[in-house]
């Protein structure tokens, strides 16, 4: 007996809503999964998580920023945001001034990290620095001097 494709259809049907509510009843019987690292705010369609926004208010107190509570930072962080978001969609970041200042901000850092990992190198004596003193002593000292000023009445 040959099926057509109506019955082969209804055949499927009954499969379909068993197997739709199986998803169901499992998705139900789960706690709902917490998410790590939830989302903190959502700026101009970008969500901006908690550690995030964690990692920009440490920066902001590493740096020296003035103090300001919660409220104050995420008001200010949303619209530095805001503002960034409009240069870009203004092409400013194809700007060759800006792109050579961004250059040069990463050749600045890229000089600074190597010193430091250069002078984390180096070890050098209490005792080198004391002869290295001694034997350039002119550099560090001024003989002694007189000034004279006349004062007329």
């Amino acid at each position: 007996m040959m099926r057509t494709k109506q019955q082969n259809r209804c055949d499927l049907v009954p499969a379909a809503l068993v197997l739709a509510l199986a998803v169901l009843v499992s998705a139900c019987s789960k706690e709902p999964e917490v998410d790590a690292d939830p989302i903190a705010l959502v700026v101009d369609g970008v969500e901006i998580r908690v550690s995030e926004l964690q990692a920009q208010i440490d920066h902001w107190n590493a740096a020296g920023g003035i103090r300001m509570d919660l409220d104050q930072f995420v008001d200010r962080y949303v619209n530095r945001t805001l503002a960034v978001n409009e240069a870009l969609s203004r092409g400013l970041d194809e700007d060759l001034e800006i792109r050579h200042q961004y250059e040069n901000m990463l050749i600045g850092r890229l000089r600074r990290d190597e010193v430091e990992r250069r002078t984390e190198e180096l070890e050098i004596s209490d005792e080198a620095v004391i002869a290295y003193y001694e034997t350039n002593i002119s550099d560090y000292t001024k003989p002694a001097q007189i000034r004279l000023a006349l004062l007329q009445l």
